[in-house]
Formats: structure tokens, sequence, C-alpha cells
């Protein structure tokens, strides 16, 4: 540019026409503007004209443009330079300055023209930022090739990014698969270990915090400016970290959301948001960290598996040993003991070695401390007994959950002198949902929890749930079958003990009234003989009422003891009628039995089908006071084998139908009751039968008559045919009594007593005393002394005997005696229970006759006797 006079029209050619900014200055006061210089200063016309240029220099470049402007005025020479001008805006502009001396409007001037080199300047920067973008994410991607952990990933990453942004801390967010939490598996925080995903204990709940769920959901970079303004930041957190500005980068691999990058400023370094190029560079960082992460993922997973299966075959190995431990013959401590010791001693465990086992006392409502390995003195005595909720141990037994804890800390409850730095697992050992102990191992206080071995543990625990409860079901069995077999011993004692004290007084009573009789005799009419038979008939009411009860109560608890044998029923169904024809023929009845079978045997309890048969025999005469009884042995068209017992008596109402069987009831009741009896004959012949395979069912019409028929168990009934003859109903073909025996050279035979009741002495002593020698002592000492110096025909012998010795034991001393054993024993006792017989009788009596019994039934024993020693000639 020349430096010339410019005309006014020339002059406006050049705002005219001229792109670049132009200004006059006259002694450094702006005196002219083109359009070109109000576009690039931002100002108006007005604003600029008159003002002085400097002003608009910026501060770091007014001394020298102020320099150049006076050197320009002295050389009047054109010069350039290059300054930063402020812009209205205040946006910073870089210029090139050609500035000469002048003419204009006839006053000399200076000249400015400026040339805006600003865009070039952002061109170079930002072709120097992604060069260094691009060497930055190269040195990652090479890092990031050799990475085989989160901790190096987060390493690499984080020396790019405080190289070319100038951050400082950095974080490395995990999102699970189900988008509901971060872990932080790596930060410039409190972790500075390596964490696999299932490792960390730091997560982030991401449901109701706003922050993480937009960060969870987001494609693109979030960022919050400042952290201590902005709503949806958690402010206690934010005071807490003193967080300013934080950048959280999503890490996205093929749409998969995998986790966040987090970055930031904090405390001092105040807000720094990222510029556009720098978003950018932090999009491509989590890109490539997108790639290592995910074949991270494949490679921890696969490691994952590899220690799945091997903890499973040590869980197997652990288990099955345990197991062998639970059934072996030992004690259950000792049980509890080595399955400790198998469990701290298992390989994939890197555990102190030793430990505990606490049972949950229910009963004192605390833990006792059962089993423990190397624990020091102190612990044991001070953890014998922790209460619920008291330290770790107790506060498993309220959470019902397992308890990892890195070290002793201000939750350690008990604390003693010499304790060193240690961590814990305290497992509850749960059944049901209760506790019933607490297993507690040691650690090393740098140990972190591992979710496999947590599996490992609630898999032993369950183990040992099932050795416990089973141990607790055996100790609650083995006492309650003490307490059972207790509670029978004295139900036994009980029911023996009331037979025989009921008894024993019923055969004196019995005893001394028919001596009165005797005594009496000779003075006694018809009618008033027929007092003592009155007497008589209810010493047997009595006795059958009792043994009813008392059967009836032992068999509905269960306790009354089957002995089948088999039975030749056709010979006992005969007998039986045989014996009730005196009786049927009373009323007047006739009884028959109607044979259309061989002999059949059955195989059952004999007293019990004896009973069932004579009950319902004994209601059959009992209720029929005309016509007929008849008992009928067949079969049937499917071939079954029954009984039936069928009357012509009043017959049962079809109401009462029903409760037939029930105990103790009666279709009549009160005071207009017209028979006899407790309501159990048919309850206890149903429930005998029952118990022998047999069924029974009635039909019934009432004032017509009944027919109950019991029907015997196929797999247990045998018929052998035979002369049918042989069973007829004649009394032709009853048994006769053996004739009563005969003295010997004219001399009584000796017969010696064994009874320790003075009634019943007595009462004997007077059946026998016409016809027989009698000797009578009161107790085994005495009975032996007397076969010592005495020979007799046979031995009545009570059970219950005074002195040390009892009748049982009198017996079997005699029956292993070479002197005594040939000698007949008659058991007269009022132990009449069926149980009582079987053992009497094997104990080697011959006979017995349970109190009370009748004059006639006494005199019949001893007789078989005494006609067997006639015969022999022998004794």
């Amino acid at each position: 540019m020349e430096t010339s006079s410019l005309s006014e029209q020339q002059n406006t050619m050049l705002l005219s026409d001229l792109p670049d900014a132009v200004l006059i200055l006259k002694n450094g006061i702006i005196i002219f503007a083109n359009k070109a210089a109000l576009h690039a200063t931002e100002y108006s016309w007005d604003e600029l004209i008159g003002s002085r240029f400097i002003n608009y220099v910026a501060g770091c470049d007014r001394d020298f443009v102020l320099n150049n402007m006076n050197k320009n005025i002295a050389l009047e020479k054109v010069e350039e330079y290059e300054c930063q001008l402020i812009r209205k805006s205040g946006a910073i502009q870089t210029v090139i300055i050609r500035t000469a001396q002048t003419k204009f409007e006839g006053e000399e001037v200076s000249l400015f023209v400026l040339f805006d080199v600003s865009d070039r300047q952002h061109t170079e920067k930002a072709l120097h930022e992604r060069i260094n973008h691009s060497q930055s994410l190269l040195r990652l991607s090479k890092k990031l090739e050799l990475a085989q952990t989160y901790e190096e990933v987060f390493v690499a990453a984080r020396e790019e990014v405080r190289n070319i942004i100038g951050y400082r801390y950095l974080w490395l967010y995990l999102l699970s698969e189900d988008k509901k939490y971060f872990k932080c598996v790596v930060s410039d925080g409190p972790i500075t270990k390596d964490m696999k995903p299932d490792e960390s204990p730091y997560t982030l709940m991401i449901s109701g915090d706003q922050m993480l769920e937009e960060i969870a959901e987001a494609k693109n970079i979030v960022i919050v400016k400042d952290a201590r303004t902005d709503p949806r930041t958690n402010k206690e957190i934010v005071a807490q970290l003193k967080n300013r500005t934080i950048v959280n980068v999503p890490i996205i691999l093929f749409d998969k959301h995998l986790g966040a990058l987090g970055t930031g400023t904090f405390g001092d370094e105040e807000v720094r948001v990222p510029t556009g190029s720098e978003e950018e560079f932090l999009g491509a960082v989590a890109s490539h960290l997108a790639v290592v992460i995910d074949r991270l993922h494949l490679l921890y997973e696969r490691e994952r598996t590899e220690k799945e299966k091997e903890i499973n075959r040590c869980i197997q190995e652990t288990v099955n040993r345990i197991l062998q431990i639970s059934i072996e013959p030992q004690d259950f401590n000792k049980r509890l003991l080595l399955s400790l010791e198998v469990l701290i001693n298992a390989p994939i465990l890197k555990f102190q070695k030793k430990g505990g086992i606490f049972l949950f006392d229910l009963n004192k409502d605390v833990l006792v401390l059962t089993a423990a390995i190397n624990l020091p003195q102190g612990v044991r005595n001070m953890c014998a007994f922790v209460a619920p909720g008291k330290c770790h141990c107790g506060e498993v037994v309220l959470t019902k959950q397992i308890k990892y804890t890195g070290s002793v800390d201000c939750t350690h409850d008990n604390i003693y002198q010499g304790l060193e730095p240690h961590g814990h697992y305290n497992v509850p050992i749960l059944h049901a949902g209760k506790v019933l102990g607490v297993i507690v191992l040691y650690l090393s206080i740098d140990h972190q929890r591992d979710e496999f071995e947590v599996k490992f543990l609630l898999s032993v625990a369950d183990i040992l749930s099932g050795i416990i409860q089973r141990h607790q079901i055996i100790e609650e069995m083995v006492q309650a079958k003490e307490l059972a077999e207790q509670s029978n011993r004295l139900k036994d004692a009980f029911i023996a003990n009331i037979s025989h004290e009921i008894r024993t007084p019923l055969h004196g009573i019995n005893g001394m009234t028919n001596i009165i009789k005797d005594l009496m005799s000779e003075h006694i009419s018809e009618a008033e003989e027929g007092y003592f038979t009155g007497v008589e008939r209810s010493i047997s009411r009595i006795t059958r009422t009792m043994d009813m009860i008392l059967n009836f109560s032992r068999l509905q608890v269960g306790d009354f003891p089957v002995m089948p044998k088999k039975i030749n029923i056709s010979k006992f169904l005969h007998s039986l009628v045989s014996e009730y024809r005196e009786i049927a023929a009373k009323k007047p009845l006739d009884i028959y039995f109607e044979h259309l079978m061989g002999e059949v045997f059955i195989t059952s309890d004999v007293f019990c089908f004896e009973q069932a048969v004579i009950a319902l025999l004994d209601n059959a005469v009992k209720f029929t006071n005309l016509g007929y009884i008849k008992l009928k042995l067949y079969k049937n068209k499917l071939g079954d084998v029954l009984l039936d017992i069928q009357d012509s008596g009043i017959g049962i109402s079809g109401e009462y139908l029903k409760r037939l069987f029930e105990p103790y009831s009666q279709e009549q009741i009160g005071f207009s009751r017209t028979y006899e009896g407790v309501g159990l004959g048919l309850p206890l012949a149903k429930k005998f039968l029952n118990l022998n395979n047999m069924d029974i069912s009635v039909v019934s019409e009432k004032w017509v008559g009944s027919t109950f028929t019991i029907r015997f168990d196929a797999l247990h009934t045998e018929v052998i045919q035979n002369n049918m003859n042989e069973y007829g109903c004649n009394k032709a073909q009853e048994e006769t009594l053996p004739p009563a025996g005969l003295n010997r050279a004219g001399n009584k035979p000796a017969i010696l007593l064994v009874e320790d009741d003075a009634t019943n002495q007595s009462y004997i002593g007077y059946i026998l005393q016409p016809d027989y020698d009698i000797t009578v002592v009161s107790s085994a000492a005495s009975a032996l002394e007397k076969l010592h110096s005495q020979r007799f025909l046979l031995i009545l012998m009570d059970i219950s005997l005074q002195g040390g010795i009892n009748g049982l034991e009198l017996i079997r001393v005699l029956k292993n005696s070479a002197l005594y054993a040939k000698i007949p024993i008659i058991a007269v006792t009022g132990h009449a229970l069926r149980e009582d017989r079987e053992i009497i009788l094997a104990a080697g009596c011959n006979e017995y006759l349970a109190k009370p019994f009748t004059k006639f039934e006494l005199m019949e024993k001893i007789a078989k006797y005494k006609l067997e020693s006639h015969i022999a000639n022998t004794y």
C-alpha cells in the first residue's frame, strides 16, 4: 500500500468493496470503520467512532501494539504485526494488522487493515489435537491388547485420559445383566486391587438414583457440569467425595451396555467441562475399552466355570467325607469335631486353620460352643456361651444370613488380650427356617469375600444341618422312648396291680362265703341258698367287667401283644356249645352248632379269638329269652370261611346298629335299662378280631333276631375234610371229667399251698381239708424248708409272695432242681392278664388258675394229678 492522499470518492469505494476490515485512526482514536470492521469487532458505527483502538486490544498485546503504532508514525512506512483483539462478545480474535500513514479528508491519519487469522489457528490446533488423540488411542490399543485384568485396562485408560484431558481421577463401573446395579471393579479411590464383577463389594443400586438411572440407559456421554448444584446428584455423596464436574462415558459394544468409564474433577480442581474434541476422545477410549472388557468377561466366565467345577468337586468330596463321618459309630460331638476339621482343611479354602461350631440350645436361648479347633483359650472361655444378637455369631442367629467380616472391628463384641487381627465367616446352620447352630471360621486380615467360598460354606452348613437334625430327632426319640417305656411300665404295673388287688379280695370274699354256706348248710333254706348264689354271681360279674375294662384300655393304646397259633376252631366251637347248653336250658333256649365243613384251622391269637366268640355268644344268650341260638361254620360262594352266631332274640334297632361297636354304648341307657353290662363286649370282640385279620359284620331286625358273622382271613385259614359226624351236638360226645382220685393207703395226699393272703389261705384250706393234707406257707423260704422235710402230691403256688423271692422265681428254682422238678405246680394267682398266664406257664407251672375261681375248678385241676399219682403208684 502506498502512502498517498485518498480522495473522498476513493475512500467510499474502499468502504464498499474491500472485504477486509479497515479502520482509520487519528492520534489513536478511530475516526472511520468500514462494514467489514464493524462485523469483525461486533460493534456498531456509533460505538467504534470516537473510541480508542487500544481499548479493543487484548491486555497481553497492548504495550506491543502501542509501540508499533508510535513507531509507524515516526517512520511513515507500512508495518505488519499480529495481535489479539477482543470482540464485543468477549471472544478473542487473532488478527494481522497492516498499518501505514496517510491523509484522510486533508488530515494526517493512520490506516489500519485487519486480516482475521483465527480460523487458521483453530484448524492447526484441531489438527494437532487429532494427531495427539490418535497417537494416544494407538498407545491405548497396544496396551489393551496385553491387558488380562480390569486393573490393567483401567491403568492404561487412566494414563491416556490424564495426558490428553488432564483429569486426575478415573473409575470403572460394570453394569449387571439385569441392569439393576453397577459394580465398581477398580478406581483411584479405596479399591487398589483388581476385582472381578462377582467379587466387588462396591455395588451401586440403580433404581431410585436419578443419576445412575440416566447413566444405565445413556448412549452418549453424561456430563454433570457442577455436581454441587445439579439436581440429578446425591448431595450427601457429593459433599463426602467433593465432586465438581462428573463425566460418565457409556461403554457399549454392539448395542450391549457393559458399563461406564467415569472421570471428572474434585475439590480444588473446580469445574472443568470437556470440549467437543475431548468428548470425542473419551468416547473413542470407551469404545476401545468395550472390546477388551467383553473379552475379559468371557475370560472371567471361563475362569468362573473352571473354578465352579473345581469348587463343586471339592464340595462333593468334602460333603461325602462329612456324610461318611455322620454315619460312623462315633459320639455326636466327635462327629462335629471331625466335620469341622474336614471343612477348615478343604483344599479350595485359604482360611486360617482354626474355627468352631456352635449349637443353639433352644431351652436356654443361647449358642453353645460344641466343637473347636485351634481356638485360643481366651476365645473358648469368652465364647463358651453366646446370646442371640451378641457379637457376630449371635447376630447370625437373628439375621439367618452368612456374615463376612474383613477384620476385628468395633462390631466385634468379644475382645480379649492377645487378640490377633483376623477376619470371620459366620455361617448359619439352618433347618426349616430355624437356626440350629453357627459355624465360625477365621480369615487372614487381607482375605476378600468370595462367592464361591460362600456357596461352599452354605453347602457344608446344609449337611451339618442334616446331621444335627438327625441327632436331635434321635435324642427326642430316645427321650420319648424312655418316657413311653416308663409310662408303659407304670401302666403295666397299674393294670397288674389293679387286677391282682381286685381278684385277690374277691376270691377271699367268695371263699369265705362258701365256707359260711358249708358251715350253715343244715340250717339254710332253699331260698337262703340263693343268697350265696347271688354273691357268686356278683363276684363273677365284677371280675368279668374288670377284665373287659382292662383289656379294652390296653387295646386302645396299642399295648396288646398278639401271639398267633394254629387253632382247631371246629373242636373249640363244639366244646363251647356244649358248655353253654346248661346256661341256655335255663331260659329255655335251644343252642346248637351247625358244622358244614371238615376240620377248620386258623392262625390267630388263642385268647383274642376265644374271647371274641365268647363275647358274641354271651350277648346272644343275654338278649334271647326264647327260641334258639345257632353257630354255623361254612363257606360262602366266594370260598371264604365264615362263622355265623345267630339268635332269635330282641334284635337291634337300625338307629343303634350304627353305634353298635362303639365302646360303652348300649341301646338302653339310664333308669330304663333292662340288661346289665358296661357296653364293652362287642367293641372288644371287634378289636380282638381285627387285631388278627378277621372281620365282623351284623344283620339284625328288631324283635326278630340278630346274626353276627365272622369272616376269616383266607391266608391264615386251612380246611381239612374228614368224617363230619366227628363233630356232633349230642351230649353223649361231650367230654367227661376224670375221677377225683383215690387216697393212698388210707392217708390223705399232701398238698403244699404257697399263699401270702390269709383270707385265701383259709378259703383254699377249707375247700381241700376234707380230702387232702394241706400245708400252708407264706414265703418262698418257708416253701423250700417244707419241701426239704416233706413229700407232696403237688404245689398250689401264688405268684405274689412275701419276702425276697416271688412265686415265679420259686417255680424256676424248683423246676431246675432234680429233687423237685417232677412235682406238679398249679398257679393260683390274681395275675390274670393273658400274658400273665403265658409267663407263668413258661416258668414251669403245669396248670394255671386265675382268682377268683370256684371250688369245682380247683378240685378239677387237682384231681387230674391225684389220678396220675394213683395210677403210677409213685411220688
